[in-house]
């Protein structure tokens, strides 16, 4: 590739370095802004944070939050990242590039003399002189030796004193904007002109990023987040928790998936011989029985053994050695994530029990909900201290007698931070409507209003020190129908949702189901502690569908007036028709025919609909048991595989 400059085609560096330029900087700015926003945000965050809460002041959350504060404070200060160098290093480029860009005439000003003379435009013949006889003394050669700048800033003085006085030049910038005549046009390439001399070269390396690097960047982003969902828990963790939450709705059960999803997979397998003494403590305990009843639905990884008995370990409290702590923690950290995503994937499972009462609108079963939840209670706080908060402080002296002051202190302040949930739950309505009772079919809410008291000087943060990332206190509340087992809605509650009362008042929304008399339940529970659950029942009526009577009018228009006429003649005609089928039917009555037969029909269809009527009473009350026994036919048919893998299993261990 060489200079075609004679055919009026070249190569123009300046233009190369501006699409450089803007291609660099469509990178660079966003990531940039991206940067500044999650710092700033970040910052903002710990401050918010910090107004609404304190840490808990027992020694270990202590310890906890000075070691999270330090290495926030240790990335905040980070900068020799990679993504921060290639930011760095590419605003440099565009900033070299800008300055080139600069230099080159291509991009210079468009011509102007009296720009360059320092003059209006109304400047008169005397006035061009002067400012000429003034700047040519100041920029000449002669004056300024081994100048180029000063050289060309001459030159330029002398090419406008020409277009302004000299006759010929003044019209040839009047016509083309430039003294010297017409120019000739040039189509200039935006590359570099090195490719004059190495054209091959850049040209192979030009093909290859776009060929080869560039596809592979994206193989390689997509690999890595293809099989993740937004909430960054892999799909096939995902579809694993479907498959067990459909199953088992157990917490061990659940623990046993807990330790089994995919996000462990790069967990190494250690030398049996060192789990052999966790392996004893597990045994020897009551986490023994546990396992015994653990039932796993998966083939058996190489990892989740040792996670099963670390975590049974945890959640007994036994001793686990130091070499296992980062195992643990590693565990703990995926505890609300997980938990997400186990009432998530129970809501998948399709309720056909429920078809006749809900149709297809609801899914799963609250208790597997519960259990899910309760499982993250269990990583987080194991202990059920709720009679315990509620002792005054002499009576917590007397039964931590044998504790030392520190250890009192410890569990005082955790009682501090041990939340007191009310719940106030109004009827459920219908918005926007005149009769607001609840029909079928209706899209209803239910407000609820979730109280949450603490001890004087707490803040909304648990007191967790087990956990080892600081967690904050969500609070699941779920709608519930009592009968037949399904969450109508959930809704998660953060600190944020609460005032600085510690209320939080929102809504619950579902569809109402056949007309009867229905006894729902809303649950609220934190996900931190165990035995801080409340739950208000409420009970309600379900009206018939609503119809439209025939006098509701709803536009006042002449096509209705039509309407309303020709409706006015259909129904004379009716009634002619049905006077001639009576004077029929009196006939046949006399003979004994089809007026018998009629009565005979009515008779029967009010015997059909007792009967039908007596069948629904006794589904009703038999829906429970058969959701039960629904639920043993299954385990029934995945007994033989649940049964074999937790054999296989407890002996591994």
């Amino acid at each position: 590739m060489g200079t075609k400059s004679d055919a009026g085609v070249g190569y123009d560096d300046a233009s190369f370095y501006l699409f450089a330029m803007a291609m660099l900087s469509l990178v660079t700015v966003p990531w940039t802004i991206v940067k500044i926003w999650r710092l700033v945000k970040g910052r903002d965050q710990e401050e918010e944070r910090e107004n609404l809460r304190q840490h808990c002041g027992c020694r270990r959350c202590q310890e906890k939050a000075q070691a999270i504060a330090k290495q926030k404070k240790k990335s905040y200060n980070t900068w020799a990242r990679p993504s921060n160098i290639f930011v760095f290093v590419s605003w440099i480029l565009i900033i070299l590039l800008l300055r080139e860009i600069r230099k080159s005439p291509s991009f210079k000003a468009p011509f102007d003399p009296f720009e360059i003379l320092e003059i209006s435009k109304s400047a008169s013949d005397k006035e061009i002189k002067g400012a000429y006889r003034r700047l040519s003394k100041l920029t000449h050669p002669d004056r300024n030796p081994n100048n180029p700048e000063a050289a060309e800033r001459f030159m330029q003085i002398t090419k406008a004193h020409q277009a302004l006085t000299d006759a010929v030049g003044k019209e040839n910038y009047q016509k083309y904007g430039n003294p010297d005549g017409p120019m000739r046009s040039s189509i200039n390439l935006a590359l570099p002109s090195v490719m004059e001399d190495h054209g091959n070269l850049i040209l192979m390396i030009y093909l290859s990023s776009l060929i080869v690097v560039l596809p592979a960047f994206v193989v390689l982003w997509w690999r890595s987040n293809s099989d993740k969902l937004a909430t960054s828990i892999s799909v096939n963790t995902y579809r694993y928790f479907l498959v067990v939450l459909h199953a088992s709705g157990r917490w061990r059960d659940l623990l046993a998936a807990f330790a089994s999803a995919f996000e462990f997979e790069h967990m190494g397998v250690n030398n049996p011989r060192k789990f052999a003494p966790l392996r004893d403590a597990v045994r020897k305990s009551g986490a023994e029985a546990d396992l015994k009843q653990i039932r796993l639905y998966m083939d058996v990884k190489p990892y989740l053994s040792e996670n099963i008995l670390i975590l049974l370990a945890y959640t007994h409290r036994l001793g686990i050695d130091e070499e296992f702590l980062s195992r643990l923690e590693d565990l703990l950290g995926w505890t609300e994530g997980l938990v997400v995503a186990m009432a998530d994937a129970n809501r998948e499972e399709p309720r056909q029990d429920c078809y006749r009462t809900y149709g297809r609108t609801v899914f799963g079963r609250t208790r597997k909900i519960m259990s899910a939840v309760f499982l993250g209670q269990c990583l987080a706080q194991v202990r059920n201290v709720h009679d315990f908060v509620a002792l005054d402080i002499d009576a917590r002296k007397k039964i931590l007698r044998n504790f030392s002051d520190d250890e009192f202190l410890d569990v005082n302040e955790f009682c501090l931070h041990f939340p007191t949930a009310t719940l106030k739950v109004a009827a459920p309505k219908v918005e926007d409507e005149i009769d607001s009772s609840v029909h079928e079919i209706d899209k209803a809410d239910v407000e609820v209003t979730l109280t949450v008291k603490r001890g004087a000087g707490t803040g909304r943060f648990p007191c967790v020190p087990n956990l080892p990332d600081e967690k904050q206190e969500v609070w699941w509340v779920i709608l519930d129908d009592k009968k037949h087992d399904v969450p109508l809605a959930i809704k998660r509650l953060k600190p944020k949702d609460f005032d600085a009362e510690g209320n939080a008042t929102f809504k619950l929304d579902f569809v109402a189901g056949i007309r009867g008399k229905y006894e729902y339940v809303v649950h609220a529970l934190c996900d931190c502690y165990v035995g801080a659950d409340v739950y208000s029942n409420i009970k309600f009526t379900v009206e018939p569908k609503f119809e439209n009577t025939d006098s509701l009018k709803y536009f006042d228009t002449d096509d209705e007036s039509d309407y309303e006429e020709y409706n006015a003649e259909v129904e004379d005609g009716d009634e002619e028709e049905e006077t001639d089928s009576d004077e029929n039917e009196d006939g046949e009555a006399a003979g004994g025919g089809p007026a018998g037969a009629v009565q005979q029909e009515s008779s029967e269809k009010e015997g059909i609909d007792e009967l039908s009527s007596a069948e629904e009473e006794d589904d009703d009350e038999d829906d429970e048991d058969d959701v039960d026994e629904e639920d043993e036919r299954e385990n029934r048919k995945r007994g033989t595989n649940g049964s074999q893998t937790t054999s296989a299993v407890t002996e591994d261990i």
